[in-house]
């Protein structure tokens, strides 16, 4: 049997929540703003935390998605 990198599917994972968060439009400029401050292309975790700086509702909507709380009250 093969077994999948972990590395490898929680970063597809945070793409797929990441996604479903942003609009293609917000997406773009979500990613091409993090580029621009990094200096170089940026992965998905760290657009994640370019996000918890500059759009926070944005990244709690994907934290909960990738860490679901059961049933609140």
């Amino acid at each position: 049997m093969i077994m999948a990198n972990t590395a490898s599917l929680k970063r597809r994972a945070l793409t797929s929540a990441i996604n479903r968060v942003l609009a293609p439009k917000q997406r773009a400029a979500a990613r091409e703003l993090c580029s621009v401050e990094a200096g170089r292309r940026c992965s998905s975790t760290d657009l994640i935390s370019w996000m918890r700086v500059n759009m926070p509702s944005a990244a709690d909507r994907v934290d909960d998605l990738l860490f679901p709380e059961p049933l609140r009250d």
